[in-house]
């Protein structure tokens, strides 16, 4: 159904682009600089309600390329029971789109010392999405919201940690 609605926003922006278009060209009197101006219109008008996730896409893509990866902290992890350790978050702009850092620590379940942790990003949607309320979580419609390390699945195994679930304290 969202797709739907979205499609429709759609069809219609593209119709308003056309008559702003429309406009723009009316006046001008050679077919050349008359497609001209229109193409130009156009081209610059389209793309307006998702500006904002266009610019953002490609500083994301690079922010997780450079910073979502795993930091070892200790180096002698072989053998050793793991547990998670808890989660730093931040929030700060991006262009204008909001992302929240997550630091995920994990600990050794004994002695609380920290073993590894890594950076996920979060984004939310642009200006668009967030006008038209019509996701709960408020997700990018051009780039994937979330990234953390690809190898995160494997990193216990690759250390030669045992993951545990926290214990609950009584």
């Amino acid at each position: 159904m969202t797709f739907i609605f979205l499609i429709f926003i759609a069809f219609i922006w593209l119709l308003v682009v056309l008559f702003i278009a429309v406009i723009v060209t009316k006046k001008i009197n050679k077919t050349q600089w008359k497609l001209t101006a229109f193409s130009l219109s156009f081209v610059i008008l389209f793309p307006l309600p998702l500006i904002d996730e266009i610019i953002v896409a490609k500083q994301f893509e690079l922010l997780c390329k450079n910073r979502a990866k795993i930091i070892v902290d200790n180096p002698v992890t072989n053998g050793k029971t793991i547990m998670f350790g808890g989660n730093n978050r931040t929030e700060f702009l991006l262009g204008s789109i909001k992302v929240t850092e997550s630091q995920r620590i994990f600990v050794d379940a004994n002695t609380q010392e920290p073993i590894y942790h890594y950076l996920r990003f979060d984004a939310k949607g642009g200006w668009l999405i967030n006008a038209l309320k019509i996701s709960e979580e408020s997700k990018p419609l051009l780039f994937p919201s979330v990234c953390q390390p690809a190898d995160l699945e494997n990193i216990d195994s690759q250390l030669g940690l045992t993951y545990i679930n926290r214990s609950i304290s009584k």
